[in-house]
């Protein structure tokens, strides 16, 4: 009796759960396929008259981008206190013209226009 009400057990057991799973499966498979369907043609459709009944040309304008701004680069930064426009190019330093030397002697023999001589 008792090996025949633990089979009897287990029969219940598993026809209730397969029961059960077979139940939910066949719900849950209906209504994935049904909402596949659904939106496979929605989307096909969609792109269909997006695309000018070309469903692909329609998927391609659907997944394009719109244009961005053409880059300006970086924001130049403005001058912190204390630092002025420093320049690009600066001149070169002029050349200082000195006084004549007087250590040295001046030549006798040069032209008058020199100031050659004493």
């Amino acid at each position: 009796p008792f090996f025949f009400f633990f089979f009897f057990f287990f029969f219940f057991f598993f026809f209730f759960f397969f029961f059960f799973f077979f139940f939910f499966f066949f719900f849950f498979f209906f209504f994935f396929f049904f909402f596949f369907f659904f939106f496979f043609f929605f989307f096909f459709f969609f792109f269909f008259f997006l695309g000018g009944e070309n469903p692909l040309l329609g998927f391609w304008f659907w997944k394009k981008k719109p244009p961005q701004k053409t880059p300006r680069g970086p924001k130049k930064k403005s001058p912190k206190r204390g630092e002025g426009k420093k320049k690009k190019n600066p001149p070169p330093p002029k050349k200082k013209k000195g006084g004549k030397n007087l250590a040295k002697p001046k030549n006798p023999w040069v032209g008058e226009k020199k100031g050659g001589g004493g």
